[in-house]
């Protein structure tokens, strides 16, 4: 009777939570196929948003099964899918617009979502990104030009890229190195931060703030354990821990 409950796949995951806080949308497992679902939080209603009508699993519908969910407002959602452009959907499942490329960030505009996404062909090395708007349909090119092949990235909270972390030409081996960039705002020149080999202590870029102030950086710095530090872009100057362990790494806060 222990053992049933283990290795049952969850019912729901992925989950987001709309911007009224009255529901949350997500991923369900129908069976055949993953699909999206939204749940009244009030009622526990659940309604299928996209399609659940294959009967049985289809590797030659893989591309299709949804992987992630962001709420754009209220009554509108983006959906990534595993191997087509994400579609931007009303709760009923009807198509509004389609991405033409991935979802990787939303920002937010006066303390609410903003009507731009941040989409690009591929999340981590933000291949070709674009902000589009999910109301008029406006496309903005954004200015990358990270001075080397991009491997990891940060935004502040209006989804501007300011943290770059890239690799050298040499690509992913022994001799290879990391460099951390940074910006003031998308129109301002990289500055560069810090640089390791692949051999040395992860240091990695977790938040930008909006305008200047201090970033936040975990980091070892001198301690034995990987720390979450303030950390001073000017000045390339750590500041104090926000957040550290004794026994443990910390690795991520997303």
């Amino acid at each position: 009777p222990l053992i049933e409950p283990m290795i049952q796949p969850p019912m729901y995951w992925a989950m987001a939570l709309a911007p009224d806080g009255k529901r949350a949308a997500g991923l369900a497992w129908n069976g055949a196929m993953n699909v999206v679902v939204v749940l009244d939080l009030a009622t526990h209603k659940r309604h299928i948003v996209t399609n659940d009508k294959l009967a049985r699993f289809d590797i030659r519908k893989e591309s299709e099964q949804p992987a992630q969910v962001w709420w754009v407002n209220d009554d509108m959602i983006a959906v990534n899918f595993r191997d087509k452009p994400a579609q931007v959907l009303d709760l009923d499942g009807k198509e509004l617009m389609d991405l033409d490329r991935r979802v990787v960030f939303h920002g937010r505009e006066n303390g609410k979502l903003s009507d731009w996404l941040l989409v690009a062909r591929s999340y981590r090395t933000l291949d070709a990104p674009v902000r589009v708007n999910v109301r008029t349909g406006e496309r903005r090119k954004v200015r990358l030009d990270a001075p080397g092949d991009i491997v990891d990235w940060t935004a502040d909270d209006r989804g501007m890229i300011r943290m770059v972390e890239t690799i050298s030409s040499i690509g992913w081996t022994p001799n290879a190195r990391l460099t951390h960039w940074y910006r003031t705002d998308e129109s301002a020149p990289w500055q560069m931060l810090y640089e390791h080999g692949l051999d040395e202590a992860d240091w990695i870029g977790e938040l930008v703030p909006v305008g200047d102030g201090p970033v936040l950086i975990l980091a070892h710095n001198g301690r034995d354990k990987q720390a979450l530090w303030r950390y001073d872009p000017i000045k390339r100057t750590f500041g104090d821990v926000v957040a550290s362990d004794e026994v443990d790494d910390i690795i991520s806060l997303r």
